[in-house]
């Protein structure tokens, strides 16, 4: 990346609004996760691809929660946790059964 693209993505960054900024995180997290693995696997690696990404989401998540941001990246997608207790009892059950057998619709819609 040249220095003027870098300045084009810095200037982004500190003008949009925080959802904007949200909903830029939540697409390049969606295509490093769903699409280095589905392109990538090819390529034998070590560490593997996966296993990449898994450490990059880990990363992105535990610096939301340094920073008390109150968002996870979660199953391709980032969600609000600010509130613990509702994501513990609500949230995190109802994601669970989305991939359970027979919820294929509901995990499309």
């Amino acid at each position: 990346m040249g220095n003027y693209e870098k300045r084009n993505f810095a200037q982004y960054i500190l003008k949009e609004n925080d959802i904007d900024f949200l909903d830029m995180l939540d697409f390049v997290f969606n295509k490093i996760d769903v699409g280095l693995r589905k392109v990538l696997p090819k390529f034998h690696t070590q560490p593997s691809i996966s296993d990449i990404v898994d450490k990059a989401i880990e990363e992105f998540n535990c610096r939301f929660k340094q920073h008390n941001l109150g968002y996870k990246f979660v199953n391709g997608e980032v969600i609000r946790i600010d509130n613990k207790m509702l994501y513990q009892e609500v949230i995190k059950p109802a994601l669970r059964l989305l991939y359970e057998e027979g919820f294929d619709g509901a995990e499309e819609d």
